[in-house]
């Protein structure tokens, strides 16, 4: 439980930092955890997205504990009206959201894109986090 609650901590810092940076600005924010890429959807089409990580403590009851990377993809808002970003946390043990972002969800995070950014998030162990 204290895993989850620390990790929606790191969300809503992320997603805080996000949607201050982005507030009146169609430019888009990579901050420094992050690159541009082409995401490709096992359908073969391609959008414009950001990879990037977090760093959380592997151990979150041991201070000084090595840190683990968790990473994600941000599908950035398209609409005129963006709102606050919209995580993805895949269900299911061993659920990659940036692998279901490949699949079947790929048409459900372009059009919520609308509303704002569509992070798909790879939780500890999942995917291509550790």
């Amino acid at each position: 439980m204290r895993s989850t609650h620390t990790l929606i901590a790191a969300l809503s810092l992320f997603t805080c930092l996000c949607v201050s940076a982005e507030k009146g600005s169609d430019k888009q924010v990579l901050y420094s955890n992050e690159q541009q890429i082409e995401f490709q959807a096992n359908s073969g089409e391609t959008t414009d997205a950001i990879a990037g990580h977090l760093w959380v403590p592997e151990n979150r009851n041991n201070p000084n504990s090595n840190k683990i990377r968790i990473n994600y993809v941000r599908f950035p808002a398209t609409g005129s009206n963006k709102g606050s970003p919209i995580v993805y946390l895949s269900g299911g043990p061993g659920g990659s959201g940036t692998a279901t972002a490949k699949w079947r969800r790929f048409p459900l995070f372009q059009a919520l894109r609308e509303f704002g950014d569509v992070i798909a998030l790879d939780q500890r162990g999942t995917g291509q986090s550790e």
